[in-house]
């Protein structure tokens, strides 16, 4: 079991950095090369920025979950989110691991946060979706008015 879960981390590194050098533009000429390199800790800032905001809309989702829920029910969701907050931290410092040798663990790392914050949100998306109903079922505060004719 250890072995495939290693193979598995492995796979996913390998992927990562294919991905990456995949994305990656061919410079031209000698003079474009300079211009076009991407530095590790250009990397690190700009994946920096693109987890915060990936955190930021998996927290706008969940607050949206949560009203529609209301709270006695939302509270409920607490214990699942800080196991996924465990999950996330542990498979992404253990992808990092794999590169501990290198300097690109901490792109891998950010790279798996930001893959697996996004995968939450969207899974929240598609599972929640039932959320929209009950929202469009409550009454609004213009429920009881009669419209004008």
């Amino acid at each position: 079991m250890r072995t495939l879960r290693e193979g598995g981390l492995l796979a996913v590194a390998m992927a990562l950095v294919l991905g990456a050098s995949a994305c990656s533009e061919r410079p031209r000429d000698a003079r474009d090369a300079a211009a076009g390199t991407m530095t590790t800790p250009m990397m690190r800032r700009e994946l920096s920025g693109d987890f915060r905001a990936a955190e930021q809309a998996l927290q706008q989702m969940e607050d949206s979950v949560d009203v529609a829920l209301g709270p006695e029910l939302a509270i409920r969701l607490r214990p699942m989110r800080e196991a996924f907050v465990a999950y996330r931290k542990e498979q992404c410092e253990r992808l990092k691991a794999v590169f501990k040798d290198g300097t690109f663990g901490a792109v891998a790392q950010l790279e798996c946060l930001i893959h697996l914050t996004d995968s939450r949100r969207e899974f929240i998306a598609e599972h929640y979706d039932f959320l929209e109903q009950i929202d469009r079922g409550r009454p609004s505060a213009n429920a009881g008015r009669r419209k004008p004719r």
